[in-house]
């Protein structure tokens, strides 16, 4: 019975992380957005900062999938969907903070060392793009 229990735990974790691969996908492409309609007097380091954010995106979404790999799943297709045009960033910045904290306490509980290692580093990247400087972003 505990293999059947095994099979069901891994098989949410990898739901659940083809869902935060899909999530990080979109907020790349949600920068890669800003970056090329930056009209403000700062147009460069809005530029910059949203391009240097998704590319974070990108590493975070290819380490995700690397761990349902890892597990035995496979990552899920990425599909171009129309989302609402997102709330508050700092608001939504604080949610990600909290939704990977959950993620890494889960991954501590299970043991997964390798994905607590990949969930520390999205949250200090997530340090890093959230800021705002100047009232630019």
């Amino acid at each position: 019975m505990r293999a059947g229990n095994e099979f069901c735990g891994a098989h949410l974790i990898i739901e659940a992380l083809n869902e935060d691969i899909e999530r990080e996908l979109r907020i790349a492409d949600e920068h890669i957005a800003r970056a090329m309609s930056a009209t403000s007097i700062c147009k460069d380091a809005v530029r910059r900062h949203s391009s240097e954010c998704a590319a974070a995106a990108m590493r975070h979404a290819t380490a995700l999938a690397a761990e349902v790999l890892h597990l035995g799943g496979v990552p899920p297709p990425y599909i171009v969907r129309d989302v609402p045009c997102p709330r508050d960033r700092l608001a939504r910045a604080s949610d990600l903070f909290d939704h990977y904290r959950q993620r890494l306490r889960m991954a501590n509980d299970l043991g997964l060392l390798r994905l607590e290692e990949v969930l520390s580093e999205i949250i200090q990247d997530l340090r890093v793009c959230s800021r705002t400087r100047s009232g630019m972003f």
